[in-house]
């Protein structure tokens, strides 16, 4: 199956089905195509007066599944929307520091000068983790971007991975440096299963609080489903460039390698950035092995954890808020305090890389379990919204 990625596979389907209903319909609705904000849905009488009776079924079946992708949509767009404002100027939180964090695909190793595609076959692959750290200081009109590559043979992408690399790069000086006048952190990923899972929500809330003794409120705004492209996306397009330019004078065969073909690659770049009149990259590349964990399994029980987008916690209280979107208060919503303990397989930590699979059409089952948990959420919590 081909996948085009432009476009949002649940955005495709919400204008799909617009099409088919306004189609049964003869045009009497005028359902939108391409944005998903409906405020007055018509009453089943009215659809029924205007669709043929044979079509009924039909219609009625298309018309749920069109209104439950749109809140989808629209949460997508109130994320997108409050992203977007916070790189207006002055408008990003001088006390707040962004991280978005991301897995790069496999880096083939081994690969130099002369060398020919068949001979790709018999190379290994080295994992790059990357984040990207968000920031203003008052003299700064906008916000800048800081960005740290960790390598590692290992080829894992489960939450522990996740945790253990990025814990590696807040505990490092360079990161520390960072933290001076800042009293809020906010972390963005997207929805895979190692990102957005219960364990890394224990990780967020109980262990990097003691990583991060002078924070006092750590906030998990995870992207929406087929958000697009993040921060980590657009350098890790950088960081590919930059070993293919390493690759045709040498060989990209070690740690090493990879970190100055990084490191060589961000100073080039400023040479043009400078010359362009942009602020320079900033760059930092370190090397991690995964070992064994050394406690147990530990994971926040949050029922229905992919509905959400945004989850707080504030040292003053030592509450955990599910409150839903970033746009809501913080101090409002289903607070999260059960914790589940288990042990860790014995295979955690695998030598080998998962073969990448092909991607299947967007089950539209998942997005209406997940505006069903909203609903419930905000009908026990009324002044939460979206």
């Amino acid at each position: 199956m081909k996948r085009y990625t432009g476009r949002c596979p649940y955005d495709k389907a919400h204008a799909r089905l617009a099409k088919n209903l306004n189609s049964l319909s003869n045009n009497s609705f005028n359902f939108p195509l391409h944005h998903p904000f409906v405020s007055d849905w018509p009453s089943d009488d009215e659809l029924k007066d205007a669709v043929l009776s044979q079509n009924h079924e039909k219609f009625f079946k298309m018309f749920d599944q069109y209104k439950r992708l749109t809140p989808h949509l629209k949460i997508r767009e109130i994320l997108k929307m409050f992203r977007r404002s916070r790189q207006k100027h002055n408008c990003w939180p001088v006390d707040t520091l962004g991280i978005t964090t991301d897995f790069m695909a496999p880096l083939p190793i081994g690969r130099g000068q002369n060398q020919t595609s068949d001979q790709d076959m018999n190379m290994t692959n080295m994992a790059v983790f990357g984040v990207v750290v968000t920031y203003r200081d008052a003299s700064m009109s906008k916000p800048a971007n800081i960005y740290f590559d960790v390598t590692s043979p290992n080829h894992d992408k489960h939450t522990y991975a996740h945790n253990f690399l990025l814990q590696k790069v807040l505990e490092s000086p360079e990161f520390q440096s960072l933290l001076e006048g800042r009293t809020k952190v906010e972390f963005y990923n997207d929805t895979a299963s190692g990102y957005a899972s219960k364990e890394n929500l224990y990780t967020m809330f109980k262990i990097f609080p003691t990583v991060l003794p002078n924070i006092e409120q750590i906030s998990y705004f995870p992207f929406c489903s087929r958000h697009g492209k993040s921060d980590c996306d657009r350098h890790f397009q950088k960081v590919k460039i930059w070993c293919s330019h390493f690759e045709h004078r040498s060989q990209l065969a070690t740690p090493d390698d990879v970190r100055n073909a990084i490191l060589q690659g961000s100073r080039n770049s400023n040479l043009c950035r400078v010359h362009l009149g942009k602020e320079p990259i900033q760059c930092y590349v370190f090397h991690h092995v995964l070992t064994f964990p050394t406690r147990r399994k530990h994971q926040l029980n949050l029922r229905g954890l992919r509905s959400t987008n945004a989850i707080t916690w504030q040292r003053r209280t030592d509450k955990i808020i599910n409150h839903i979107l970033p746009t809501n208060d913080c101090t409002v919503g289903p607070e999260v305090n059960k914790v589940v303990i288990s042990d860790y397989p014995s295979n955690l930590i695998s030598p080998l890389y998962k073969e990448l699979q092909i991607e299947e059409e967007p089950n539209i089952g998942t997005i209406d379990g997940r505006v069903r948990q909203r609903e419930k959420w905000i009908k026990k919590f009324p002044s939460l919204r979206f």
